[in-house]
């Protein structure tokens, strides 16, 4: 698995998490005006492996 950083046409920071077999798991939902803020969002959703998952 791993994250692929880019910046999009409007030159905003994104992000991309891919498994191992290289198939999208998830896509930042919105862009970043710097590359420290997309590095900060990476680091937050790295850091909620363990939140619990609620049934609605």
């Amino acid at each position: 698995m791993h994250y692929e950083k880019y910046k999009d046409n409007r030159g905003e920071w994104r992000w991309t998490f891919y498994s191992g077999n290289n198939k999208i798991i998830a896509v930042s939902s919105e862009g970043y005006d710097t590359e420290r803020a997309c590095d900060d969002s990476i680091a937050l959703i790295k850091g909620s492996a363990n939140a619990p998952v609620r049934t609605r």
